[in-house]
């Protein structure tokens, strides 16, 4: 790996004279172009800089040029000048598990963005097939709740759960880090407005599923000619664990998330790097400390936690996160880690004014969401309405096929 101006570089392969669409963290998808005409086997591609940063925060003039040295090359090029014209994109989800001191489960997330989707409380009931695109004929073996919308007889969940108590949240994944593939005899193949419901429909577990998806191909099926593909990654929980499902350029990857939270792009890894750089935050009280002969007091409550990220991008939503899931105290009764969940995901929750979509359109948290195993009950609120919304399996116990409750 080399490094120059400041950038961190990763090596990929293109042909001189083309455009590749690569994408970075912070600004989106860049279109990069080799200005000189020899091929150049070896691209430098930026990650996470001071330059980037800079980007974000629009003190770019929109396009700068990088020499950098190749490697490799099929003919001797000693320099190539690189174009980057980065194309901002914001997309905003979170997602937070927990559990309490007799393992149930608390899970959620904010579904966040400019316009609502016209989402609702979405139930399917137990031993309902729906058609699979490339799976076929799929039973649902116990009923499954969560939000979403019903199109053509097609549940579209945004976030799931079934009666066993496994859970399957899609967020944003955009600026070109989710690829989807055709259709692969030797896969199995799901498409990404399939997900929630396959995992709640096929497995009970997340070990269940994690071995499953050693197989997994997500395909780029639209579900609809009107309705093109979403890029997303997948949060899936159990009250043991929870794993990162993401699928890009470079394969399909699964981790297991340590921090049992996710927001969006760049990919889970540079999250977990990232918070290499938080780990002297611990939001203990530190009431005072000499220094040399100075003797100093707190002015107040923070100083252990100075250096924590607040603002709205999903780098800095995911440290902030990671941390209040992991520091909030342990909590005794169901109310109390329900409170707890909905909570860590108001910290993170977005208003409208604090960040603005290339549409125009405020960002703002739509709904957020929770289930809670203790009951077996999904609570939400919405922007307009904190009040908890409520439903619960026992709901879909009448139906014969899916609905949204009203």
């Amino acid at each position: 790996m080399k490094r120059c101006a400041n950038l961190s570089i990763n090596l990929v392969a293109i042909t001189a004279g083309r455009h590749l669409q690569l994408s970075h963290p912070l600004t989106g998808k860049m279109s990069i172009e080799l200005v000189h005409g020899k091929r150049f086997c070896e691209v430098l591609v930026a990650t996470f800089k001071f330059f980037w940063a800079s980007i974000i925060l629009g003190n770019d003039p929109g396009r700068r040029s990088f020499t950098l040295s190749s490697r490799g090359a099929s003919q001797s090029v000693p320099r190539s000048i690189l174009h980057l014209h980065p194309v901002r994109s914001v997309s905003m989800c979170t997602a937070v598990r927990l559990t309490d001191k007799n393992n149930n489960l608390y899970v959620g997330r904010n579904l966040d963005w400019g316009v609502p989707f016209g989402e609702k409380p979405l139930l399917v009931p137990a031993d309902w097939t729906w058609q699979s695109r490339h799976i076929g004929a799929i039973a649902t073996q116990s009923p499954i709740i969560g939000m979403g919308l019903l199109m053509k007889d097609m549940p579209l969940y945004f976030d799931a759960v079934n009666e066993a108590g496994l859970y399957c949240a899609g967020l944003s994944f955009a600026a070109g880090f989710a690829h989807y593939n055709d259709a692969d005899p030797s896969k199995i193949n799901v498409t990404s407005f399939e997900m929630p419901l396959w995992v709640c429909s096929e497995f009970t577990t997340v070990a269940q599923v994690k071995e499953a998806a050693q197989n997994l191909n997500i395909t780029n099926d639209a579900f609809d000619p009107s309705l093109p593909t979403s890029d997303l990654h997948w949060f899936v929980a159990d009250k043991d664990q929870s794993i990162v499902i993401e699928q890009t350029a470079e394969g399909l990857k699964i981790y297991d998330d340590g921090f049992d939270v996710l927001t969006n792009q760049p990919d889970f890894q540079f999250h977990c790097n990232n918070m290499r750089n938080y780990i002297h935050l611990d939001g203990d009280w530190t009431p005072e400390r000499t220094m040399r002969n100075a003797h100093l007091t707190a002015l107040g409550v923070g100083p252990s936690v100075m250096g924590l990220p607040g603002d709205p991008s999903a780098i800095s939503r995911f440290v902030r996160v990671a941390l209040l899931n992991a520091s909030y105290p342990d909590q005794d009764d169901d109310a109390d880690n329900i409170t707890r969940l909905f909570k860590t995901l108001n910290a993170v929750s977005m208003v409208k004014g604090y960040c603005r979509q290339e549409s125009g359109d405020f960002e703002y948290t739509i709904y957020t969401g929770g289930f809670d195993s203790t009951t077996g009950t999904y609570r939400y609120t919405t922007y307009d309405d904190p009040a908890y919304h409520t439903f619960s399996f026992a709901d879909a116990a009448s139906l014969s096929a899916p609905a949204n409750l009203k």
